[in-house]
């Protein structure tokens, strides 16, 4: 499945900010926020499920070289369709009618925004 990137926001001085460090392996964001993935389980950005069922999703920052970010701020979380699926603040998405919808996730870092969705598709049972 090809990956579609949603840039939100781009920080202007990316470059001059930086990240700084907050212990081994731990990043906090002081500008340098390029891209957010939104994954399912197994890292998919297609899920599957019946009505009732529920799914987590995560989101993972990362800089303008692909280096995962450990960021201060929120991942919201929104569902293009209510009908057939919600989510909640976490990302934890219930499945409630057949079809298909995409869910949002975004985060705000220093003014910049940036976001993915995942293709949440809730299956007819047989």
């Amino acid at each position: 499945m090809r990956r579609t990137l949603v840039i939100l926001g781009v920080l202007a001085a990316a470059a001059a900010c930086g990240g700084s460090s907050a212990g081994p392996g731990l990043t906090v964001v002081s500008g340098g926020l390029t891209y957010f993935l939104v994954t399912g389980q197994g890292g998919l950005d297609t899920v599957s499920a019946l009505p009732g069922a529920k799914v987590q999703l995560t989101g993972t920052a990362y800089d303008g070289n692909l280096r995962s970010l450990v960021v201060k701020g929120d991942t919201t979380w929104t569902s293009r369709d209510t009908t057939l699926a919600r989510v909640s603040s976490t990302g934890l998405v219930t499945m409630i009618a057949t079809g298909a919808t995409y869910v949002i996730g975004t985060i705000t870092v220093n003014s910049v925004t940036v976001g993915d969705s995942a293709l949440v598709r809730i299956l007819s049972p047989q």
